[in-house]
């Protein structure tokens, strides 16, 4: 017997309903290129950093997974990240500070050789103890990175300020978290641990920069909210009303600023910026960032240019408040 004929025969014909069924309408989606400008200088957009308003507007809406950012359909309206630091009250940042080249190297490959063989590790912390030398626990790479830290910051950020970072007589014991981050990975947006960590944070930035988004908080006090992972019990992730929704001219209300942190840059939190900003990464594997002097026809509130990331290591020096060692349901 022919199987074949059997199975045939024994098929039910399909009837009209049975093909719009199987065969559902499709719908195309034509997308029409910007013509704000050709695909083609995509890549060179740049900001000017001469007009106040330029700088310091509120940003608009980051756009997500874009797996080809020069391409045409990905260039619309959006601010390029500041390459100098917003008028956040207490945020230091100067993008002409940089760790020396030998020493980003040294600390780069000491803590990748070190504490990231394992790939699925990617979160370090260290303590120290409370004492006349309490920085000695720490690995000498990284006691050298601070005393660079403590020269290199010296001339640019308030005396004050850098007594705070930098006591005669230490009367916290530092910590130093340190996190590696892969091209398209982020950290939610957090202010750090209030009951944990004291004023005065440093932040270093080896292997890639990134964008960091600081948004202004909304509240006295900070709550659990959801967002992307990574975080531990050393950040607090906070819920805010959408920062993008105030006028421009409000920076005491809702303002954000993406801000663009090159390799072997310097970041510093204190006062405001410490306690009533937040700070996080968007999850993306290229930023939008400004680039004076380039293509001078475009719009000043679209120029800018992509700048793919890399593997970045990031290094940030905390105080610890008393009983912080210690950790309990109370968290």
């Amino acid at each position: 017997m022919d199987t074949s004929t059997s199975t045939d025969n024994n098929k039910r014909k399909l009837t009209e309903d049975d093909h719009q069924i199987c065969h559902p309408r499709k719908h195309l989606r034509i997308e029409i290129p910007s013509t704000i400008f050709p695909s083609t200088i995509s890549d060179t957009l740049s900001s000017t950093t001469t007009s106040p308003s330029s700088l310091f507007s509120a940003i608009s809406p980051p756009q997500r997974d874009l797996d080809h950012p020069s391409s045409a359909t990905t260039c619309t309206l959006q601010t390029p990240a500041l390459l100098i630091a917003p008028p956040i009250s207490g945020l230091y940042f100067n993008p002409g500070l940089e760790i020396p080249a030998d020493l980003a190297d040294s600390v780069f490959t000491f803590c990748m050789s070190t504490y990231f063989c394992n790939p699925k590790i990617n979160q370090i912390m260290l303590f120290t103890r409370l004492s006349s030398q309490s920085t000695t626990s720490l690995p000498p790479i990284l006691n050298r990175l601070l005393d660079t830290l403590f020269t290199l910051l010296r001339p640019h950020i308030p005396v004050e300020t850098h007594n705070l970072l930098f006591p005669a007589a230490s009367t916290q014991a530092r910590q130093v978290i340190l996190n590696l981050y892969t091209p398209g990975e982020g950290i939610a947006s957090h202010v750090d641990l209030l009951k944990r960590f004291g004023d005065g944070i440093i932040g270093v930035s080896l292997g890639s920069g990134c964008v960091m988004r600081f948004a202004r908080t909304l509240a006295e006090t900070s709550t659990p909210g959801e967002g992307p992972a990574r975080l531990s019990i050393h950040d607090e992730p906070v819920n805010l009303s959408d920062p993008l929704s105030c006028p421009e001219s409000d920076v005491d209300e809702g303002v954000a600023y993406n801000v663009y942190l090159p390799e072997r840059s310097v970041l510093v939190l204190s006062s405001d910026a410490r306690y009533k900003w937040t700070h996080g990464i968007e999850k993306r594997k290229s930023d939008f960032i400004s680039c004076p002097d380039c293509v001078p026809d475009i719009p000043s509130a679209i120029k800018g240019r992509w700048v793919e990331r890399g593997t970045r290591l990031s290094i940030t020096y905390r105080w610890l408040l008393p009983g912080a060692d210690v950790v309990g349901c109370d968290e």
